[in-house]
């Protein structure tokens, strides 16, 4: 079931899905349900497609200032962040992550980035836009252990991996597509699509269920079938199924790079960001420690130059070291239907904020 829902690009009604897999319904309704409740899965959004471009800074942040949550209120342009991953090795590494309108001058926001206080400036400051994201999207039944059911840990995954067919041109993340970018019609439909990054509900028919707009169902219906459904990456593997106790973060830069991404896209292991055009990609894996002399012999078989690594321990002993923002509809302009730029953004977010709780949901927090 999980992996039917991997499949698609995008929600399908529950019925629809059991008519495919010759399933009853009720007994699909039961295992979406299950699903659900374990959170296995998630959804994603293309930010490509709305109009906004992904930027990752790679930033040492001085010890004092070193904790994700932090961060994430407080960097400079912090409403345009999309993540913060701290390292514990190197230590105090900082992975953040930006969306920003398309074609807007990003360096505005790299130049604070480089006086504030938070970085610790003895080391370079980089910044790498990368707009291809490979979510994690398995083909399960080749992963799974015939005797206990449960997905092989990457030290025996991985090595099954090139029985797999995969091809990059069948990837869901519509590449060919990267022309078409269109801001979405308005704020409802981020709304709508950052409420469902957060509650992954299968079915359209359950976004209403949440209980926290101040829209009729109907019109949330109408405004995901005919809007959201476009921007869809549709379901993606949320957590592993697997001890993992770490993830390992490479910055590559090859010929491979983004074959090798999209490859580990396809595993239950991890997830991948590229520049398509320069060969730039981030790679993302859940791992465990036993793993990790297996993975190095694992990318050394590709045709890649590893510029950066990290490791990061998701859980320290008294803070949080990774940080995930719903999509920035906070500096989406109501009236103007379109994204504020990074200059007027600082100072018409937080109004807008007030706005867009007191009219359209009826808590301030999408979860």
């Amino acid at each position: 079931m999980a992996e039917k829902l991997l499949e698609s690009s995008e929600l399908k009604d529950i019925k629809t899905i059991a008519k495919e897999l010759g399933k009853n319904y009720v007994l699909i309704t039961k295992v979406v349900k299950r699903l659900l409740n374990k959170k296995i899965l998630g959804l994603r959004f293309d930010q490509y497609k709305m109009g906004l471009e992904r930027y990752i800074v790679l930033a040492r942040i001085n010890k004092e200032y070193a904790d994700a949550e932090f961060l994430a209120n407080n960097m400079p342009y912090s409403e345009w962040l999309r993540s913060v991953a701290l390292a514990t090795v190197p230590n105090n590494l900082a992975f953040l992550t930006y969306f920003a309108p398309k074609n807007d001058n990003f360096g505005i926001v790299t130049d604070k980035i480089k006086k504030s206080k938070y970085v610790d400036l003895k080391y370079p400051v980089q910044v790498y836009k990368l707009n291809t994201f490979f979510p994690t999207k398995p083909i399960l039944s080749q992963f799974l252990d015939p005797k206990t059911g449960f997905t092989y840990p990457p030290h025996k995954g991985l090595k099954i991996i090139d029985k797999i067919p995969i091809s990059i041109d069948d990837t869901t993340n519509n590449i060919k597509n990267k022309d078409e970018p269109k801001v979405p019609n308005d704020i409802l439909d981020l709304l709508i699509m950052s409420f469902l990054e957060v509650i992954y509900t299968v079915s359209p028919r359950l976004l209403v269920r949440g209980g926290i707009f101040k829209v009729a169902p109907d019109k949330l219906q109408y405004h995901f079938e005919n809007h959201c459904k476009y921007y869809s990456l549709g379901a993606i593997l949320k957590r592993p199924l697997y001890e993992a106790t770490m993830i390992f973060k490479a910055l590559m830069l090859g010929p491979d790079s983004v074959k090798l991404t999209y490859t580990i896209s396809k595993t239950p292991y991890g997830y991948g960001i590229c520049d398509e055009s320069n060969n730039y990609c981030i790679i993302y894996l859940m791992l465990s420690e036993r793993d990790l002399p297996f993975i190095y012999n694992f990318l050394n078989q590709f045709n890649i130059d590893i510029l950066e690594q990290a490791i990061i321990l998701p859980l320290a002993a008294s803070k949080r070291n990774i940080i995930f923002k719903s999509l920035p509809y906070e500096n989406f302009s109501i009236k103007g239907n379109r994204w504020y730029n990074l200059a007027e953004s600082g100072y018409r977010y937080k109004y807008n904020i007030q706005r867009i709780n007191r009219k359209f949901l009826k808590s301030q927090n999408l979860a």
